[in-house]
């Protein structure tokens, strides 16, 4: 087996108007990062200073679209040469993991053939319930019991109870967890695989990709793992203080179009998926709004601010169309 140490490693960075957070990514990133490592930022024609900011940091290249191409896209850009002998990295730019941490990751992907991709503990800011972006995937069972509070309540005792995303008191913080997915915004993925698997599925502009991606990787018989002692930061919750008109429902509306493609047993099952999620996201509007009346003194969330997000999420849900289902043979409910 090839050693960490003489692995290549790819960073993928794509960026869009990322000038309040891309400084803060690559200032962590370059930070103990080992020599072997290539960071390529792909800028999705940004109009702000994000091309300037990134310039300003070495060694990083900078490939500039002409227009925004979208996630998945820009991505495959960067790892279409991806080599047996190399590992890549998909990152955010609003979230942050220092070189060190990088070098570890890898670590444990050389270490363990039967993992395909791992991914750090993200944590969120403070204030907010401690959910991992990682879990199940999103069947009608894992959507209830996640929008219900059956996972909150009896997952971390019982896992078939368990949602479509995990909460951090759920696992073990020494030891690295098998999951179903792992959010792309910091995914290692083993090269070899990634050219088996012809990298993203480019069907969405973005979101889903990386939940699409590790059910690939998991058919293929390869672990997705999430390894708590490694640790990288996110910046949820930005759109929260962002106007109505700009809050995008496209992750939630595009993960019921990969739930109707890949994985929903019959057309009824969509609408069911469908009643389930919004009747969840208004709950949970319903749940932040009346804690922002509870809530007097200065908090690091905006309890108001997220209920309207969750509303506005639940609306456009809503009013998007049930896609038809495709799946064929699968028992995914």
């Amino acid at each position: 087996m090839t050693n960490s140490l003489t692995r290549k490693l790819v960073v993928a960075i794509v960026t869009y108007n990322s000038e309040d957070v891309v400084d803060h990514c690559l200032s962590a990133l370059t930070r103990g990062l080992p020599a072997n490592t290539q960071i390529v930022v792909v800028d999705n024609s940004s109009s702000d200073q994000t091309r300037l900011i990134v310039r300003r940091h070495s060694p990083v290249t900078l490939l500039e679209n002409s227009r925004n191409v979208g996630f998945a896209v820009a991505v495959n850009m960067v790892a279409a040469d991806v080599s047996q002998s190399c590992d890549l990295l998909l990152l955010n730019p609003d979230a942050a993991i220092s070189g060190e941490a990088v070098a570890r990751l890898q670590l444990v992907l050389s270490e363990e053939p039967r993992i395909g991709a791992v991914a750090p503990l993200v944590s969120q800011p403070s204030g907010r319930t401690e959910v991992m972006q990682a879990g199940h995937q999103p069947t009608i069972r894992r959507m209830l019991f996640h929008y219900s509070g059956i996972s909150r309540t009896f997952g971390r005792r019982w896992p078939f109870l368990r949602g479509h995303y995990l909460y951090q008191d759920s696992i073990a913080m020494d030891r690295s967890t098998a999951v179903e997915w792992a959010s792309g915004g910091c995914l290692m993925v083993r090269g070899s695989l990634w050219r088996d698997l012809g990298g993203l599925d480019e069907s969405w502009f973005m979101y889903v990709e990386d939940t699409e991606l590790c059910n690939r990787i998991r058919q293929r018989g390869s672990d997705v793992r999430i390894v708590p002692w490694i640790q990288a930061t996110h910046s949820v919750g930005s759109s929260a203080r962002k106007s109505a008109s700009s809050i995008s429902g496209m992750w939630i509306t595009n993960l019921m179009e990969y739930y109707a493609r890949d994985l929903a047993p019959s057309r009824l099952a969509v609408y069911v998926w469908k009643a389930i999620c919004v009747v969840g996201l208004l709950s949970r509007s319903a749940g932040f709004f009346v804690r922002s009346l509870r809530v007097k003194s200065v908090t690091p969330v905006d309890w108001r601010g997220e209920a309207r997000r969750f509303l506005i999420y639940a609306l456009l849900l809503a009013k998007h169309p049930v896609p038809p289902n495709q799946t064929l043979g699968n028992s995914g409910a």
